[in-house]
């Protein structure tokens, strides 16, 4: 990627997180010294999904996975998956596919587990 491309992406990147600061700072989720599960799960898939400085960026946005526009808000997000349930993480069925509410669910790490050979058998 040459630099021109680079500047764009980094600025791309800067503008989306800017947004999401804009949109969700008023859902009580992210308190001073306390971030609660579900807050965190859709921070780090937005993270994952639309910063290109992010680690898992190159398996995630990289590859192509998209964060659906309604879940860029977290409260949509918080409206169509609910409660996170004590020792599950977010999932998307398959391990493929888009972050959308029909793709999605909170999966114990057993269930993660199968979503992933369910990718593997597929792949």
């Amino acid at each position: 990627m040459d630099t021109a491309s680079q500047a764009a992406t980094q600025l791309r990147a800067v503008a989306d997180n800017e947004l999401l600061v804009k949109t969700n700072t008023t859902h009580g989720h992210a308190r001073r010294g306390h971030k609660s599960s579900e807050y965190s799960s859709w921070n780090n898939m937005l993270q994952r999904c639309i910063n290109s400085n992010n680690k898992d960026y190159a398996q995630y946005g990289g590859a192509g996975v998209e964060v659906c526009r309604r879940w860029l808000k977290l409260v949509n997000f918080l409206a169509d998956m609910g409660p996170r349930p004590a020792n599950t993480s977010l999932s998307r069925f398959g391990d493929m596919g888009n972050y959308v509410p029909s793709n999605c669910a909170w999966h114990t790490p057993k269930q993660q587990r199968a979503e992933a050979q369910k990718k593997r058998l597929r792949g």
